[in-house]
């Protein structure tokens, strides 16, 4: 694991841990730019001068993120030397679907510290994004333009060398994504296709929890700033058990349930920024449930609330128990036991 937060095994189910934040459940992705941490096997825009061109050094010429993955020296040089026209790479199409896309790419400067980032479609929508920023530390570059209309046949994710006509110079290229979504999500390396993960499953057996009264605490990092649903902790098999997770009102919502039904404690909308810690703690027992974030109370009920008697098998950790719900985050448990 990089200092980072992103782990270098990625595939179905594959754990993706951070040291301090814990695991990293997500929900299912596909990234559509082929080939993605390799420019020369890219499809060009224009003529630009990388290692498809007449300059194979250009090839692999920097260690980046993901030289643990691909090998010391994995980032390629992408070079403009067209003054009348932008040049640059651009991925496999993700299709004829509307909606919103998100295409980002980790870049470092070479000759220019200006880039530019598309989403390219014959359909309504898409649009462009540019950077003046790039410096010699890489950096994810995103771009989610307004969504995609009409009735597009293609839609294309592109980087392109500086933000204007008439730029020349190079910058340095690392991992890129093109993703159906409205942010960015974890990296996955693609190959000559398509690249798609299922939603990260991570369960561990549930024996020796406490069942009518306990306390749970642990933290949860956002991968991004948005409004969804996002769970992080689930052990109801059968209306029996305990779960906890988020709204997309931005609420957080504990689920008793009692092997007959369930019933919930409902936080007010809250904050939750991408990349910050929150320390969660939910207890139960004796009809009574409370909820905290960061050590203020923000849900309560104080009579009535179900009393589990036994759990799954397997407790979902950053996911719904055989569901497609997930943290979209990090997950680390810090504590489970009696009230």
């Amino acid at each position: 694991v990089s200092s980072d937060a992103y782990a270098y095994a990625w595939g179905n189910h594959a754990p993706r841990v951070h040291p301090t934040y814990g695991l990293l459940s997500y929900v299912a992705q596909t990234n559509y730019w082929t080939n993605s941490l390799d420019v020369s096997a890219q499809t060009d825009v224009g003529t630009p001068t990388d290692c498809a061109a007449a300059t194979p050094a250009n090839c692999n010429s920097a260690s980046a993120v993901f030289s643990r993955y691909a090998g010391a020296a994995e980032a390629d040089t992408l070079g403009d030397d067209d003054a009348a026209a932008l040049e640059g790479v651009q991925s496999a199409t993700a299709g004829t679907a509307t909606g919103s896309y998100t295409v980002s790419c980790y870049l470092a400067s070479g000759t220019l510290t200006d880039y530019t980032l598309k989403v390219v479609t014959d359909g309504t929508g898409g649009g462009t994004c540019t950077g003046t920023d790039l410096s010699a530390t890489y950096a994810r570059k995103t771009c989610t333009p307004t969504a995609v209309g009409g009735a597009p046949t293609y839609v294309y994710g592109q980087l392109l060398v500086g933000d204007a006509v008439g730029d020349t110079g190079t910058i340095l290229v690392s991992e890129c994504q093109l993703e159906k979504a409205t942010v960015a999500g974890p990296p996955i390396v693609c190959s000559a296709s398509a690249c798609a993960t299922v939603v990260d499953q991570h369960l561990k057996p549930s024996t020796g929890y406490p069942t009518t009264s306990g306390r749970v605490q642990l933290t949860y990092t956002p991968w991004a700033t948005s409004a969804t649903v996002r769970c992080l902790f689930d052990t109801i098999a059968s209306n029996n058990g305990v779960r906890l997770c988020t709204a997309a009102d931005n609420t957080l919502v504990l689920t008793l349930g009692d092997g007959s039904a369930t019933g919930t404690t409902t936080s007010g909308a809250l904050t939750w920024t991408g990349g910050t810690a929150y320390v969660l703690e939910f207890d139960w027992g004796g009809g009574t449930a409370f909820v905290r974030k960061d050590g203020a109370l923000v849900a309560s009920t104080v009579t009535g609330a179900k009393v589990p008697t036994a759990h799954a098998a397997n407790v979902g950790i950053g996911q719904v128990i055989g569901g497609t719900s997930s943290a979209n985050g990090w997950v680390k448990v810090l504590s489970v036991g009696g009230r």
